[in-house]
């Protein structure tokens, strides 16, 4: 704290400067000043914490230099020195908000003791201003989120945003933008992940021109920019690039950001809020760290379905039960996704849950093969309603379903034959044979085709023709092609051999069996 000791005789400033051990009380003692005058300078240009002033000097009074000292700092006290034990002098010093009144006389003890107790008031209305803004701060910030997130303006009033945003130090004219920031890197538990995002808010706060808002597990950061052109957002995505890049190397962490569009005016904030926060999405599956919101939005949309090829090769890698090849799986088919320039994060979410839903068939389907009773134990519910949000989350979901499938399948003494019966259907119209069977599930041919008969009372040629049976009337309800590729393709060479077969076994010939079924075009043998 400063100090100035103001007197016009000379021996009264001296004694004043030497005797008292300034700086051992935490004092800094300014060069003292022979008149108001001069004094007067001197609080202009230092703004002294204590003012400790004769009363009565040639040009002008103590207590009318107390008050332009205050007039010029307000938080300025002042002690009176006078020569005079007068109560005249004392409840005048009063009238004009002296902090106290000393003799000229006063012992050095009661000097200290004065200075401290100013010292001390000093400190008390410091702490109470800085706890009176911090609060301020604190509360217009929550409003602040409020609004962006909710945009709740009721508590705020007609001009509150406004009046925030200018409190700020935002600018009120020009282009507006909001962008959100995660990070990570100090631990997975929340208080962890909190205590980082506070630190890297105060980071980017002393380098980022604008508000930087620590929210729950993320920063709001809303910037004021000059124009709204694209050169004039990629010069700003590269400055915040560059704040991040200085913020990871000083906290050892990891930052994303997502850049919201920009907007016109400062009531139009939330849409930039809500903007940034789609964008951010994108950190589930697109590589880097920063995201923009003008680029994403440029995007036609990619393919949202998991095509058939695709759900083949899926049921063919939930068979093998292999954590390894299911991995493969999953990071083909996202980057598969992610080559096309055109890939939203709404169309790639739609395609995973897509292979999601595709897995929940393949596995009703096989277990309803093996005999189990339909949804029976099944976690598929929780899946569909529960679409992955990242590449991790596909994993887990698929590798969830093809433990449950090899679970079940491997239940009781008839494990070998469920698993035969699941691989048979599978590929049913790629000319399986006892001896491929048998080599998946790893056992002898005659072994299974042994336990095969035990177990369902059926050859397991006659499961694999009934299969091929069942698999041509799908064919032949769902789509158009005709008779001779039907057979075909559930492994028949010989056309008339399957007309034969398939009439045994469903009482009609194909295309008498495609005409029953309502809304199918016909097809030709």
């Amino acid at each position: 704290m400063k100090v100035l000791i103001v007197d016009d005789e000379v021996i009264i400033r001296t004694g004043l400067s030497k005797v008292i051990p300034w700086k051992e009380l935490g004092f800094e003692l300014l060069a003292p000043a022979s008149s108001a005058e001069e004094a007067i300078e001197v609080i202009r240009q230092e703004r002294p914490d204590i003012l400790l002033t004769d009363i009565r000097m040639y040009d002008m009074s103590g207590l009318e230099l107390a008050e332009k000292a205050v007039s010029i700092h307000p938080d300025t006290e002042v002690i009176i020195l006078s020569g005079y034990d007068d109560y005249q002098y004392t409840r005048q010093a009063i009238k004009q908000r002296v902090s106290d009144y000393l003799l000229k006389t006063s012992r050095k003890e009661d000097i200290i003791r004065t200075v401290l107790e100013a010292k001390k008031r000093i400190r008390q209305k410091r702490h109470f201003s800085s706890q009176v803004h911090f609060d301020r701060k604190k509360e217009q910030s929550r409003q602040l989120l409020q609004w962006l997130a909710y945009e709740d303006v009721q508590q705020l009033g007609g001009d509150g945003v406004t009046a925030i945003l200018n409190d700020f130090g935002l600018p009120l004219a020009g282009k507006y933008r909001v962008y959100l920031i995660e990070a990570e890197g100090w631990g997975e538990n929340k208080q962890e992940e909190s205590l980082l995002v506070f630190a890297a808010a105060n980071f980017l706060g002393e380098s980022l021109p604008g508000i930087i808002l620590p929210h729950r597990q993320q920063i709001v950061f809303i910037m004021a920019e000059e124009a709204s052109d694209e050169e004039e957002g990629h010069a700003a995505v590269l400055s915040c690039r560059l704040e991040l890049d200085k913020t990871e190397q000083m906290l050892k962490c990891r930052l994303y950001m997502a850049q919201g569009g920009t907007v016109d005016r400062p009531d139009e904030l939330p849409a930039s809020y809500r903007m940034a926060k789609h964008t951010l999405r994108s950190r589930n599956w697109l590589k880097g760290n920063v995201w923009c919101w003008d680029e994403m939005n440029r995007r036609k949309g990619g393919l949202s379905i998991c095509t058939a090829e695709e759900e083949r090769s899926l049921s063919a890698v939930l068979l093998t039960r292999n954590a390894g090849s299911l991995e493969s799986w999953v990071a083909g088919f996202v980057e598969a996704r992610l080559a096309d320039p055109d890939t939203t994060v709404d169309t790639l979410e739609a395609s995973v849950r897509s292979a999601v839903l595709a897995a929940c068939r393949w596995l009703r389907s096989v277990t309803s093969d093996l005999g189990f009773e339909q949804d029976k134990g099944l976690v598929l519910p929780d899946m569909v309603q529960q679409a992955p949000k990242s590449k991790d989350q596909l994993f887990r979901q698929l590798y969830t379903i093809m433990e449950q499938y090899h679970e079940m399948a491997a239940e009781g003494q008839e494990s070998h034959v469920r698993r035969a019966m699941a691989y048979i259907t599978e590929y049913v119209g790629e000319g399986i044979g006892l001896q491929s069977v048998a080599s998946h599930i790893h056992v002898h041919p005659h072994y299974l085709s042994e336990i095969f008969r035990k177990e369902t009372g059926m050859t397991f040629g006659d499961f694999v023709t009934g299969c091929k049976i069942r698999h041509a009337m799908h064919l032949l309800a769902s789509s158009p092609i005709k008779v001779g590729e039907v057979a075909v393709r559930v492994g028949f060479e010989d056309v008339k051999y399957f007309s034969k077969l398939f009439k045994k076994h469903t009482g009609v010939t194909p295309s008498v069996y495609r005409d029953t079924v309502p809304g199918q075009p016909d097809g030709n043998t």
